[in-house]
């Protein structure tokens, strides 16, 4: 019969090294940042085009200028976190920060199932699928790998 596995996929970040950050941004932050770029792949590098249909990245919000905690918080509370919507490959978003933080990620499959995930983003190596060496230092996993699988349709009144 078919294979139940629909695809291997990865899902990791990159780290790109660290970037002086211009004096007008991030006040209060210091002058360095790192860049990253987190992604979602499949795992032999593959075309995912005929099974996501979209893929989501949620991102933490900048502290204020001069912030600190709490007003981190209150600015959280009043915004929700900007999100950003990858609608073809490759699904990818690359983005600064001056520490690491866990990113939301929502795939969209073309059936319109959407599968909810987080990153935690490692600012000291990469974690690619090309990467031999996936542990870094303080035990961060920079990719973690998912089966995407055929789900047979609910049937009514099942319960579990």
């Amino acid at each position: 019969g078919k294979s139940p596995v629909l695809a291997k996929i990865v899902i990791g970040n990159l780290f790109n090294g660290v970037v002086t950050m211009p004096d007008n941004v991030g006040g209060g932050l210091g002058k360095e940042a790192r860049s990253w770029t987190a992604f979602v792949k499949e795992e032999t590098g593959h075309s995912l085009a005929r099974i996501i249909k979209h893929v989501s990245f949620e991102l933490a919000h900048k502290m204020p200028p001069g912030g600190d905690a709490a007003s981190l918080e209150r600015s959280l509370e009043k915004h929700a976190k900007p999100s950003v919507v990858i609608n073809a490959e490759p699904f990818e978003i690359t983005r600064w920060s001056t520490g690491p933080y866990c990113v939301n990620i929502h795939i969209t499959l073309t059936d319109s199932t959407t599968i909810k995930v987080s990153h935690y983003l490692c600012l000291y190596n990469s974690g690619g699928w090309s990467d031999r060496k996936e542990s870094t230092q303080d035990d961060t996993f920079p990719v973690t790998r998912y089966l995407l699988c055929h789900t047979p349709a609910a049937t009514a009144g099942a319960g579990g």
